[in-house]
């Protein structure tokens, strides 16, 4: 999915990245496919809570 390869992108390049989803069929999907895909890039899914708590810089992104 193109939108998850942008959030993969923006992750390795400013080290965390942000990303919303609404529970639609494609979305759920797609976030079946590629949740156990993330290890093995070397990923990891963590609430935003977490990214505050560790001071991770947050910018935000526009969709296209």
């Amino acid at each position: 999915d193109h939108e998850l390869a942008r959030l993969e992108a923006q992750a390795r390049k400013h080290g965390s990245a942000i990303a919303i989803g609404h529970p639609h069929d494609a979305t759920l999907d797609a976030l079946e496919a590629w949740l156990p895909t993330l290890a093995a890039k070397g990923l990891q899914l963590a609430p935003v809570s977490a990214l505050v708590e560790q001071g991770a810089p947050v910018s935000a992104a526009a969709r296209p």
